[in-house]
């Protein structure tokens, strides 16, 4: 069928050409036009201002101001500084010795001191700089360094034990 049709306008193409709709036609289709781009304005317009609200939301969200330092965070970052480099000569010193068993078994609890470090740090960042956050956290630092010297000192006493044993006697 929709041959047909084209066929019939190829054909009597030269009867249409000179024929000119009604003015009110083209009124009435110009009126749809402008109708149409004011209602596509209006969304563009919802889009943008979803767009904007929606960055701003997040931009909120996710920026944390930067708090001033106050002098108790200050202190907790230099004692901090200060025992990590403790438990880090501590854990080299441990490199040297074969531990075996012994080294799981401190492990597990260095792993759970680790463990609530973090919570108590995540808990200290968010909070108003709570003094006692502070004194949980160095002694759990603090536990973390005897926890350590123990491991030595037993590894040092097995080492000394191990040492007397192949000593020859003459």
């Amino acid at each position: 069928m929709g041959d047909l049709l084209e066929n019939f306008v190829q054909e009597n193409r030269e009867g249409f050409d000179n024929k000119e709709p009604d003015r009110n036609v083209w009124l009435s289709i110009n009126k749809k036009l402008e109708k149409e781009k004011g209602f596509s304005l209006f969304w563009k317009i919802a889009a943008a201002f979803l767009l904007v609200t929606t960055t701003y939301l997040l931009i909120d969200k996710y920026h944390q101001p930067d708090r001033p330092k106050t002098a108790l965070m200050t202190e907790f970052e230099q004692a901090e500084t200060f025992y990590y480099s403790l438990i880090s000569q501590k854990q080299a010193e441990l490199q040297g010795y074969n531990p075996g068993e012994l080294e799981m078994d401190f492990k597990v609890d260095i792993d759970r001191l680790d463990s609530m470090y973090s919570e108590l740090k995540s808990t200290f960042q968010g909070s108003l700089n709570d003094p006692k956050l502070v004194e949980a956290m160095i002694g759990n630092l603090q536990l973390r360094i005897e926890i350590l010297n123990e491991q030595i000192r037993i590894l040092e006493k097995i080492s000394r034990k191990s040492d007397d044993q192949y000593k020859i006697e003459i």
